[in-house]
């Protein structure tokens, strides 16, 4: 199911990129909207149709150090960003649902003392991350984080 939600997924994207770039830039499927706008965009750059935007002004009100901020390296703007909207993406609509589940699922196991979605919203992160690279290495990639945040449990790292 998961697979052909994908697929049929894929298919939107395709179409919607085939009719934007032959002619039709404000070409959308019924009942669109910025939700699935946003996901599009994510769909362009994972398939290396489009880099991703900064728009610098967002720090204006972020309080933070815009001029320091890293504009390359491995937490430039662009990657938080990125990782940023990938939440709020998986965490809403549809999966706020999902988000839920989740966190029914795995709240006894919460230490105590701390609220569950503090805990359980760094899988959601990381996940937004792992998201960025190539679809055939996010497995291997994962396992790897995996395996790394248990060293620094165990501080080996």
């Amino acid at each position: 199911m998961k697979q052909m939600a994908e697929d049929a997924w894929n298919a939107v994207c395709t179409e919607i990129h085939n009719h934007r770039i032959n002619g039709e830039p404000g070409w959308k499927p019924d009942n669109w909207n910025e939700t699935l706008e946003f996901r599009y965009d994510t769909w362009l750059i994972q398939h290396g149709f489009k880099r991703p935007e900064v728009n610098p002004s967002i720090l204006n009100g972020a309080k933070l150090p815009s001029a320091g901020y890293p504009s390359s390296g491995p937490f430039a703007f662009s990657f938080i960003d990125s990782i940023g909207h990938y939440c709020i993406e998986e965490t809403s609509g549809d999966g706020a649902d999902r988000f839920y589940k989740m966190t029914e699922r795995y709240k006894s196991r919460v230490p105590k003392g701390i609220e569950p979605n503090n805990v359980l919203r760094i899988p959601v992160m990381v996940r937004g991350a792992i998201a960025q690279l190539p679809a055939e290495a996010r497995k291997d990639a994962t396992i790897l984080v995996a395996n790394i945040l248990r060293d620094y449990v165990e501080d080996e790292v």
